[in-house]
Order: C-alpha cells, then structure tokens, then sequence
C-alpha cells in the first residue's frame, strides 16, 4: 500500500511485527516510528484493514469489526549484545 509499511510479520493472533537491526539510535527511532505510523493506520483505516487482510488470513481475520485490543504490536531487534544504543 503505497510506501507505508503495515508489518514486516503478522501472525493470526493479529500480532503485527517490526524487526531492525539493534546497531544505532537511527534504526531503533525508525522501528518506533514505523510501529506508531502503521499502528494508528491499523487501528483507524478501514481500507489499511482491508489490504493487510487480503495479503494475510483474509477478511474475516482483520475487518471492522477488529477491537484495537485485539491487536498487538510487537517490535523485534536484532542485536549480539544485550544492551541498546540510546539507553545507556
């Protein structure tokens, strides 16, 4: 759906995934930003609904009637050490 990205996953328990590399501040603010961008469009445009449901389990799985609640935003990074950049 044009440049917007609605997950890098989803899974049939309507969780939507983001995963980027750990390695800098500047990819961690982009997965944060991707979520919250591609969250409210979930959350709010019906025709963003229908598009991931037609790519994913079909429209029975995400449609109007989908409570926010229902849905989970789940972002994943990549990293060999435990810590991350920007929370020293």
């Amino acid at each position: 759906m044009g440049s917007i990205e609605p997950a890098d996953l989803v899974t049939w328990q309507k969780e939507f995934i983001y995963i980027k590399k750990g390695d800098s501040s500047a990819n961690l603010s982009h997965l944060f930003l991707q979520g919250q961008v591609a969250a409210t469009l979930i959350s709010d445009d019906m025709k963003m609904r229908s598009f991931i449901a037609g790519h994913a389990f079909g429209k029975q799985w995400l449609n109007s009637s989908t409570r926010k609640e229902d849905m989970t935003i789940v972002f994943g990074i990549i990293r060999k050490k435990h810590d991350l950049p920007f929370f020293r």
